[in-house]
């Protein structure tokens, strides 16, 4: 939903159509039109509209031994493949993507085609006011996002009879987590303020969501497994706590809903007005626009965990390579390298094959590393 509220911002054709925009750990990444529509040897993705229908054909065993699934598939019309596709249940086609977590598979999408979206990128899009709907914004992120994602992936942790969680080295751990959320912090919220406001919009707010008290499960500290993990936020935007199945994870205590109320009243005001301000009721602690005052973006945390306040910091992925490249605490040196990659290998015009060398990576290609 962030990417695609991102996107209705770069787009031409939702001009006028909206007038505010909240962005809840997003970014602005975009396909080019090929990635989609041809196939991998061919500059289109693993999963591109003709390597996904190659996938099914292989599982209905339409193709034999003496016929790839490619050449049955040029041989069809468009209008065969279309009947073809048209055939298949959402089951089956989900069936021919290979796992993802949370269901989170990666593929093409948003595609630059210069008309419903631009054909830039978002460092072209966004410091133009003339190349985006300018509205007001609120972008953000959550101080640990890539936890939800980790907490039971068993590179991580150990799990006893499917019951009993413990990590298997909380430091490491810790570091996996912290460069990647502050590159989802670069790219999907602090680059971007940096762009729109250089840009000319002077509504441009930033926060980072820091509450990580969830309760021990079954021994599992999840402040520590889960902290501020990616969507834990929603809860306080909306003030439910169950709807999304995990009321466990909340202690339904004072300093939760005292910041659950702030939140809120900002969002709602924000709605109202276009600027979060000191909230809908007024008393809230005042958040300033991107670079007003020297701050940057606005820290939501409880009353005894240093509470709600602005931050003068700004996150881009410069200061994240250059955090990386001198730290010098990682106990393997190939975790060091597999967060180099992780970070850096799939934004081809970060990734440095001199300076991924000179932490002592040449032992491990990059290649090898999944990219999540």
């Amino acid at each position: 939903g962030a990417f695609d509220t991102l996107q209705i911002m770069a787009s031409p054709r939702a001009a006028g159509l909206f007038h505010r925009a909240i962005v809840q750990s997003g970014g602005f990444g975009t396909s080019d039109a090929a990635e989609g529509s041809n196939f991998s040897d061919a500059g289109g993705h693993d999963y591109s509209g003709p390597e996904l229908v190659n996938r099914l054909i292989a599982a209905d065993g339409l193709a034999d031994a003496n016929q790839a699934p490619r050449q049955l598939q040029e041989s069809w019309t468009d209008a065969a493949i279309r009947e073809y596709l048209y055939g298949k249940s959402a089951a089956e086609i989900f069936a021919a993507f290979d796992g993802g977590a949370f269901g989170m598979i990666n593929l093409p999408d948003g595609f630059r085609d210069g008309h419903v979206l631009p054909a830039g990128g978002a460092a072209e899009v966004f410091t133009d006011i003339g190349n985006y709907n300018a509205v007001p914004v609120i972008l953000g992120s959550n101080r640990d996002e890539p936890t939800l994602f980790m907490t039971r992936d068993p590179r991580y942790v150990d799990n006893t009879l499917g019951i009993f969680y413990s990590l298997k080295d909380e430091d490491t751990y810790k570091r996996f987590v912290h460069y990647g959320a502050r590159a989802w912090k670069a790219s999907g919220v602090d680059e971007l303020a940096v762009a729109m406001a250089a840009s000319g919009n002077p509504d441009v707010y930033t926060y980072r969501f820091d509450w990580d008290e969830e309760p021990s499960v079954l021994g599992y500290d999840l402040s520590v497994a889960l902290g501020a993990a990616h969507a834990l936020e929603i809860g306080f935007v909306f003030g439910e706590f169950n709807g999304l199945g995990l009321g466990y994870l909340y202690p339904n205590d004072q300093n939760q809903q005292s910041l659950t109320a702030s939140m809120m009243s900002y969002w709602a005001q924000f709605a109202y007005t276009g600027n979060p301000g000191t909230g809908r009721d007024g008393t809230e602690v005042p958040w300033l626009p991107w670079g007003q005052e020297g701050k940057t973006s606005i820290i939501l945390d409880t009353p005894t965990d240093g509470g709600i306040r602005m931050d003068d910091e700004v996150v881009t992925y410069q200061t994240v390579k250059e955090e990386l490249l001198a730290d010098t605490g990682f106990k393997q040196q190939r975790d060091h390298c597999a967060v180099y990659v992780r970070v850096f290998f799939w934004q081809t015009e970060l990734f440095d094959d001199a300076e991924y060398a000179a932490i002592g990576c040449d032992a491990y290609p990059p290649e090898d590393f999944p990219r999540f």
